[in-house]
């Protein structure tokens, strides 16, 4: 969902994916699970955590995920 949260809390539809790893950003998230499967949600993509359907398709294995600092808003940023 699109509501900020500051403190964590169960995801179900990843209930019963043994997560091994999480990068959590301003406006998305990824996850990967002990199958280096890369998990995706946030507001580029569905708000519900699936699986990134490339990677997945080509049986690809992700290993790590890092998340780059957002952005201010533009009113924000210094011209």
């Amino acid at each position: 969902d699109a509501v900020s949260r500051e403190s964590p809390r169960l995801i179900e539809r990843l209930k019963r994916a043994k997560i091994k790893f999480v990068s959590c950003g301003h406006n998305r998230s990824f996850a990967i699970d002990e199958e280096n499967r890369l998990y995706q949600w946030g507001i580029d993509f569905k708000f519900l955590p699936e699986l990134h359907p490339f990677f997945n398709k080509n049986n690809i294995g992700i290993v790590e995920v890092c998340s780059t600092p957002a952005l201010p808003p533009p009113e924000q940023l210094v011209h």
